[in-house]
């Protein structure tokens, strides 16, 4: 009698569809067991995701084209602004070999993009440019504050071809917008030290006076006015009163100019500048 009362239940169950029903429920996922790849992601969700160019590990050795798919380096470091939480910018290392050598140059991080399917970072920036951007050794990083003093190269371009930086993109006030100084006249001209401060500036003549230390020179104008040079190395074959080319960054003279190299005598010399240059390159100027 049991097995006739299963059997006809069975039955009943099969002619009313509901176990294909249950089956059907049982075979699908809920919807909060979709998988990833069936769910549509936003672009925001997207830029929200960490990849690989977002690992400070993976970011470093990652290498660096232009928008004409030219190579010009690689990411060699970055520098970390505590105070911020933000990094100050990131170190273009082109033109080394099997990792030493080459030139450093401080680029922004926002002035890098990525390209789907590469690689490598992109960032606005043409060889030439990349060529005249003044670099920076071991003894010379910029400060954390480079972008704001014209010491980083990417995010724009100055009329004039020359080093882009963030302060001319966005207008600062805190600094001419004239693009390079290139003449001492108008490196010493203004009053306050603080409207050249980053500046970059490429003189195609002045008179080497006389060396006042290591990596630290004399130069002078026409005029006579006189200017301090630190240099990356020290400078070597260069005589009194001889014609030389200069390309690097205004700085401000610092309260003690000791803190320079510079000896008491020295001090004396220059005791009413204000400003000095940070140079990547002095050199003869051609006749």
């Amino acid at each position: 009698m049991k097995k006739i009362i299963v059997c006809c239940s069975a039955a009943i169950l099969f002619s009313s569809g509901t176990i294909p029903v249950l089956a059907q429920q049982a075979g699908q996922p809920q919807k909060s067991e979709k998988s990833q790849q069936e769910l549509k992601v936003s672009d925001q969700e997207m830029k929200q995701q960490v990849t690989d160019a977002n690992k400070a590990s993976k970011l470093i050795g990652m290498k660096v084209k232009n928008k004409q798919d030219e190579d010009l380096g690689k990411i060699s470091d970055l520098v970390v602004d505590f105070q911020s939480g933000k990094i100050a910018y990131a170190v273009l290392n082109s033109g080394s070999t099997l990792g030493f050598g080459g030139k450093m140059v401080a680029v922004p991080i926002q002035a890098f993009t990525l390209q789907p399917g590469e690689r490598a970072l992109i960032v606005d920036l043409k060889k030439q440019q990349l060529s005249q951007a003044p670099g920076f050794t071991d003894q010379t990083w910029p400060d954390l504050d480079a972008a704001q003093k014209g010491q980083t190269v990417g995010l724009a371009q100055e009329a004039q071809g020359g080093i882009g930086s963030q302060s001319q993109q966005t207008g600062s006030s805190s600094a001419p917008q004239s693009g390079s100084i290139t003449s001492l006249q108008q490196l010493t001209a203004s009053a306050d030290p603080s409207r050249v401060e980053g500046q970059p500036v490429r003189i195609a003549s002045a008179k080497f006076d006389e060396a006042l230390g290591q990596n630290l020179i004399c130069v002078s104008s026409e005029s006579g006015q006189k200017v301090l040079v630190r240099t990356q190395r020290p400078t070597q074959n260069l005589q009194p009163g001889q014609t030389v080319q200069i390309t690097g960054i205004a700085r401000k003279m610092p309260t003690d100019a000791a803190q320079l190299g510079l000896d008491e005598q020295s001090i004396q010399k220059l005791k009413d500048q204000k400003v000095y240059i940070q140079a990547t390159q002095v050199s003869p100027t051609n006749q």
